[in-house]
């Protein structure tokens, strides 16, 4: 496992985890912040082992599952919640931009492999 595929991992346990404190932090402990949380966390795992074989659809799914999950803490973190709308909405932007840093810097390494 490279080091990307073990950050998926992170991130994908973090939004577990997230979904299940969103869930006993709620009133009714109702079961819809686990649901999306586990969702996004199994759907980042899933895409981390797909990476072992197609890598290009698995680290562009992750980022997908990153941005839509940054989308929906947005307007929560801008209208001034920190815990743990803005928490997430920061670790998802952060992990999505480092997937997006790998993949240029991976290009760049690519094209200058390809000149010399």
């Amino acid at each position: 496992m490279g080091w990307l595929q073990g950050i998926m991992l992170v991130y994908g346990i973090f939004d577990i985890a997230m979904g299940l404190v969103g869930t006993l932090a709620s009133e009714n402990h109702e079961i819809f912040s686990l649901l999306g949380g586990g969702i996004a966390g199994l759907l980042v795992i899933g895409f981390a082992a797909l990476t072992k074989t197609n890598p290009r659809v698995g680290f562009i799914g992750a980022t997908v599952v990153a941005l839509a999950v940054a989308g929906k803490f947005a307007s929560k973190t801008f209208s001034g919640q920190i815990y743990p709308s803005g928490i997430i909405f920061a670790v998802s932007l952060l992990f999505a931009a480092t997937l997006v840093g790998a993949h240029f810097a991976a290009v760049s390494r690519r094209k200058k492999s390809e000149s010399s």
